[in-house]
């Protein structure tokens, strides 16, 4: 004989759990998304979901670099989102080029009108390929 209507039922809602467990809690369990700072490369840094904007943001910047301009971007996530100024620029970098160079060049791509591809600001970097 065949299986009864409530037997086809639970057995289809028990295999929806399953998927369920497996696609949103098993991630979670993994463990928290960043690498210990030792095995930090610059790959990790994503600031940019167009990968050619992504390697222009980071150009040459070693991780210490990139570490920094993390910082930075913070800043200006705490301040609204708002453009730092040159006053707060020099005096978050302690005036080095490199660094105010590195934040222009994501600014540049933030300010960007674009319908698929955008900036992202650290915090956001983990729902992004590294």
């Amino acid at each position: 004989m065949g299986k009864s209507l409530d037997t086809v039922i639970i057995q289809i809602l028990l295999i929806l759990a399953v998927a369920i467990l497996i696609v949103v809690v098993y991630p979670r369990l993994k463990g928290h998304p960043h690498k210990p700072p030792d095995e930090v490369t610059t790959a990790y840094f994503v600031y940019d979901t167009d990968p050619q904007n992504n390697d222009y943001i980071r150009a040459r910047l070693e991780v210490e670099q990139l570490k920094q301009l993390d910082r930075l971007l913070m800043v200006e996530k705490e301040n609204s989102g708002l453009r730092l100024s040159n006053i707060e620029l020099e005096k978050l970098t302690g005036n080095d080029q490199i660094l105010i160079d590195a934040y222009s060049r994501w600014r540049k791509c933030k300010d960007m009108m674009r319908s698929y591809h955008r900036s992202v600001y650290p915090d956001e970097m983990r729902h992004y390929d590294r």
